[in-house]
């Protein structure tokens, strides 16, 4: 549909929009996990895990969904030359060129567990420094993977 000249332009536009929404949230490790409250239900992928970060009510989703990024202080641009430099330069192609989207989501689930806090946790420095580097690599491999994706469908 993407590259179909046939389809009409907003809507090749809005399925190249999903594609990238959606290599997205396969690398953000809290769309992959839910854990189990003491009530039964799932916690919505940390949704419901209330956390204080660097002095912010909010929820641990929502603190790796931009509030780590955002406490970098990069601007975009910058983050996206930071990340080339950092992560791509450094990461073995096989590594972003294998898996299918089953392995990626397990990458990000397992990222998940070691990113996980409990409810009421006051998150600062510490945590920022423990885990922004476990962001910064799920970042760059959505990147990476998008870029190989759209490569393979246009091509």
């Amino acid at each position: 549909m993407i590259k179909d000249p046939a389809t009409k332009f907003f809507d090749r536009a809005d399925a190249l929009k999903y594609l990238v929404h959606f290599v997205g949230d396969l690398h953000q490790p809290f769309h992959a996990i839910t854990r189990k409250q003491p009530d039964g239900t799932g916690d919505e992928g940390a949704n419901k895990v209330n956390v204080t970060f660097f002095g912010d009510h909010t929820n641990l989703h929502a603190v790796w969904d931009s509030g780590l990024i955002l406490h970098t202080g990069r601007i975009a641009e910058d983050y996206a030359t930071f990340l080339k430099q950092n992560q791509l330069a450094v990461m073995s192609e096989t590594v972003w060129r294998s898996g299918t989207l089953v392995d990626w989501a397990v990458e990000s689930h397992d990222a998940a567990k070691l990113g996980y806090v409990d409810d009421g946790a006051v998150l600062g420095q510490s945590y920022f420094d423990a885990q922004i580097g476990v962001v910064d690599r799920r970042l760059a491999l959505a990147a990476a993977r998008l870029a190989l994706i759209l490569e393979e469908l246009l091509n």
